[in-house]
């Protein structure tokens, strides 16, 4: 590492004196460790894997996919602490009230992981985009939608139930359209 300082004198201005800057440039230069490197690149790619099943129950391909699906398995329950389900205000006191909730979320949550999977299948099978998901881009077409994206479009539509003298009736407020 090499620094290099240098001072010029800034002129004197009304009544504000003459000062001396000095500002600095510092060189930086890297080498690297080849036996390190070496060491590194051949232990690249190498991962452990526990399980408690035995190699008869779960082959070796099949932990492996295992392991490298979890991501999506982590991925669904962070939504549980997203805008989606929002299970981080948690102010119940009795466990029992807890477990049932944390129950319902996780129907919930399947859900949600469900009717994107189902949506994106017919979308392959028929060969089709859908148009229109995306807020601020009505032209904007999508081969993959979220639930979120498929439920926004819904967002301000209500369905108000109303009895009167033993006779229902039902009103459905109009969908915004892009």
């Amino acid at each position: 590492m090499q620094t290099a300082t240098h001072a010029h004198l800034k002129r004197r201005d009304g009544t504000r004196p003459a000062t001396t800057v000095r500002s600095a440039r510092v060189r930086v230069s890297a080498t690297s460790d080849e036996a390190a490197l070496a060491h590194a690149a051949r232990r690249l790619g190498w991962r452990v894997y526990a399980t408690h099943h035995t190699a008869e129950d779960l082959r070796l391909e099949q932990g492996v996919a295992a392991y490298r699906s979890a991501y999506l398995i982590a991925q669904g329950f962070g939504r549980l602490q997203g805008c989606a389900l929002s299970l981080s205000p948690l102010f119940l006191h009795y466990e029992q009230r807890i477990v049932g909730l944390i129950c319902l979320l996780t129907v919930a949550l399947r859900v949600l992981v469900l009717r994107p999977f189902v949506v994106r299948r017919n979308l392959q099978q028929q060969g089709t985009t859908l148009t229109g998901l995306s807020p601020g881009q009505p032209g904007r077409q999508t081969l993959r939608p979220t639930t979120e994206m498929l439920l926004h479009p819904l967002r301000g539509v209500t369905l108000s139930s109303i009895t009167v003298n033993g006779q229902s009736f039902l009103h459905l407020t109009r969908m915004a359209l892009p």
